[in-house]
C-alpha cells in the first residue's frame, strides 16, 4: 500500500487537474458568447 502523504498528494493534483479543467471550459463557452 502507498502511504498516506502520496495519497493526499495525488489526490490535490487530481483536484487542481479538474478545476483547471473547469475553468477551461468556462472560458471557451464565455469567448464563444462575445
Amino acid at each position: 500500500m502507498p502511504d498516506m502523504l502520496s495519497l493526499e498528494a495525488m489526490k490535490r493534483e487530481t483536484i487542481v487537474q479538474q478545476e483547471n479543467l473547469v475553468v477551461l471550459q468556462t472560458c471557451l463557452t464565455c469567448s464563444q458568447w462575445t
